[in-house]
């Protein structure tokens, strides 16, 4: 079963550190964990957690990118010149 959080076009933001804010005037800041097609969750700095149905947000703004994954390959590397061809 695939997690619906994957084939969200929003899914790159995942971990990423955002402000969300709402219709209202109010907004919360912390790292996005979870987000689907109906829900968002949030993280604060205090460790509360937030689960926000996405009809209540009027924008999410990125803060600070989510780290890239160890084990993606993000470019091809040139071969190490140090290293004799043998």
């Amino acid at each position: 079963m695939q997690n619906p959080a994957q084939s969200h076009p929003l899914q790159r933001y995942l971990n990423s550190t955002v402000t969300v804010y709402y219709h209202t005037s109010y907004s919360d800041s912390g790292a996005l964990t979870y987000l689907d097609a109906h829900w968002v969750e949030l993280v604060k700095a205090n460790g509360e957690r937030l689960l926000i149905p996405t009809n209540g947000i009027r924008i999410i703004k990125l803060q600070t990118a989510a780290e890239a994954d160890s084990n993606t390959l993000v470019r091809a590397s040139a071969p190490d010149s140090s290293q004799e061809e043998r």
